[in-house]
């Protein structure tokens, strides 16, 4: 009798995969992205950002648009992050200006 709920449990989450695995995706989704609008450290929201592209390149798997998942992955989490990151570094926001140490 103990068993029986192991089995039914097993068995739901195996019809409901899909429904399951697009909830993880659009939490982790949300999550990280509200976690990048509202992090102090700009590396940080970057990486949030990078969460939240891969997060919707799985939506896009799940909907069988694997062509445009590729593309949003390349594009997005590849060149377009890079660029952020570059910029990023190249402002080094983490020294003072020459206008703070004047004052």
């Amino acid at each position: 009798m103990s068993v029986e709920w192991c089995y039914v449990i097993i068995n739901n989450l195996i019809e409901n995969y899909d429904r399951y695995t697009f909830y993880i995706l659009s939490a982790v989704c949300i999550i990280s992205s509200i976690l990048m609008i509202f992090h102090k450290n700009a590396m940080y929201s970057v990486l949030y950002l990078l969460i939240c592209f891969f997060s919707v390149a799985g939506l896009f798997v799940m909907l069988n648009a694997q062509f445009l998942s590729i593309v949003h992955v390349i594009v997005y989490a590849g060149a377009i992050m890079v660029l952020f990151l570059y910029v990023i570094m190249f402002l080094n926001m983490s020294t003072p200006s020459l206008y703070e140490k004047a004052n």
